[in-house]
């Protein structure tokens, strides 16, 4: 698998750079996502604060979003903000390899702040990294090289879980703390790669490096969108469908690993079984959306989104349902996230696509927050089903789910005119390759494209 750099390009090297940036971050990414949560129950972590340990680093930062603007303005360079946010990350990763050491529960309390600290670093450092990256492309160059970047980065995400799930497998009877000590250890000196390699990226002038009045005209922007009642819809939509999720999501880890007692090759399975689905599914999706909108695809999903909870309700004593449960689910929230971002791309114009980004990822992250917070608390208190409160939580999810898709999806619509309509049979048929779609006249194409 190669990497795709435009051949007259002046920033071959910083394009380079950036996918083995980016790889390096990925490791990272990987180890937080599938291993923080078995972490936080090897400290001796109870489900509610595992519910703080989803919900807090959310919350704060969300708010953050609001701070980046005033963070590259300060360092005058995009680049710079990035470099030094990457090296502080690595400052707030070195403690955890202590936490072993540190009773419960001020050891938990430190490690969510250490991680909150970490994620709103991560934070700020997004818009001003895709700001720079996009100025090193023409703009007819931009989908190819981030689409081969992001399939050579999901390539390396998932040989870290096989690695990392392997490594607390082998080590786990000789010392679990051991095990994560080691885990955490790679993350520091990948993150540490980061920051080097960072720093061989070339920076670019940039003249509209935001102050206070472009943040304070950037929320009068955001309002202006969200005065809009189809933008607001689907805002409050996506928000909702994340709280949801959210709330029972965190606890299908603690469901695996202290129900149901899988082991790390089991439970590293499960998880990867939806990002390998994920990968797949990303360039198919990314077609229909082209020829159907992303409203069509959205609205279609989401009914689906709803099933997800009750699969792991129907597999909660199958490892390997549950690793079918999982594919479906990387093969729906490809589809369902794809057509978000096409929305609010299509949504906003180029000078407001950023701005607008901050507060629709300050509400959406909002909702995460509100949902881990209420699923952290609602498993303490809610009855039994089938034996436990977490299956409870599930079904909760689901219903939810179901009643956000049903009261809020039908009521935004479309904001591309040149689309085509199908029907859910017409849409399965063509992502299956039966009778794929081509084109967005009123005709179906009933041969196979090339």
């Amino acid at each position: 698998m190669r990497i795709y750099i435009p051949p007259a390009s002046p920033f071959k090297k910083s394009l380079r750079n950036s996918v083995k940036e980016g790889i390096t971050a990925e490791v990272v990414i990987r180890i937080l996502d599938y291993y923080l949560i078995p972490f936080a129950l090897f400290l001796g972590a109870q489900d509610r604060y595992i519910g703080l340990l989803v919900a807090t680093p959310n919350l704060v930062a969300s708010f953050i979003l609001f701070a980046t603007p005033f963070v590259v303005h300060k360092f005058k360079s995009r680049l710079k903000t990035i470099i030094a946010c990457i090296g502080l990350q690595c400052l707030a990763l070195t403690p955890l390899i202590f936490l072993p050491f540190i009773p419960f529960p001020p050891n938990m309390m430190l490690l969510i702040g250490l991680i909150t600290i970490f994620r709103s670093l991560g934070t700020i450092i997004g818009p001003p990294w895709g700001s720079l990256v996009s100025d090193y492309l023409p703009m007819d160059k931009r989908g190819r090289y981030f689409g081969s970047r992001s399939q050579i980065i999901g390539v390396a995400g998932i040989t870290t879980g096989i690695i990392a799930g392997l490594l607390l497998f082998i080590l786990k009877p000789v010392s679990e703390g051991l095990s994560f000590i080691i885990l955490f250890m790679i993350a520091i000196l990948s993150r540490t790669g980061s920051f080097f390699l960072s720093k061989k990226m070339v920076d670019i002038d940039h003249k509209l490096i935001p102050d206070f009045s472009s943040f304070t005209k950037s929320y009068h922007i955001f309002l202006a969108h969200f005065k809009n009642k189809n933008f607001a819809k689907f805002t409050i939509y996506v928000a909702g469908t994340t709280l949801a999720t959210q709330m029972a999501y965190p606890f299908l880890s603690v469901w695996m690993l202290r129900e149901m007692n899988l082991n790390y090759i089991l439970y590293t399975s499960v998880h990867l079984a939806s990002t390998v689905a994920g990968i797949i599914a990303f360039p198919i999706w990314g077609k229909h959306i082209d020829i159907l909108g992303s409203v069509s695809i959205q609205k279609r999903v989401s009914w689906f989104i709803a099933v997800i909870p009750l699969l792991w309700i129907l597999f909660r004593n199958f490892s390997f349902g549950l690793i079918a449960a999982e594919i479906y689910s990387g093969l729906i929230w490809a589809g369902f996230n794809l057509s978000t971002s096409n929305f609010i791309y299509n949504s906003c114009s180029s000078q407001e696509r950023v701005n607008c980004l901050i507060f629709y990822n300050f509400i959406n992250g909002s909702a995460a927050f509100l949902g881990a917070s209420l699923g952290g608390f609602l498993v303490n208190v809610l009855p039994r089903f089938l034996g436990s409160p977490i299956l409870s939580l599930f079904l909760l999810s689901a219903m939810l789910r179901l009643l956000i898709d049903l009261f809020i999806a039908r009521h935004f619509t479309e904001i591309r005119k040149d689309i085509r309509q199908a029907t859910v049979r017409q849409l399965l048929l063509s992502m299956l390759g039966f009778t794929p779609l081509s084109g967005r006249t009123n005709e179906w194409d009933t041969e196979a494209t090339a």
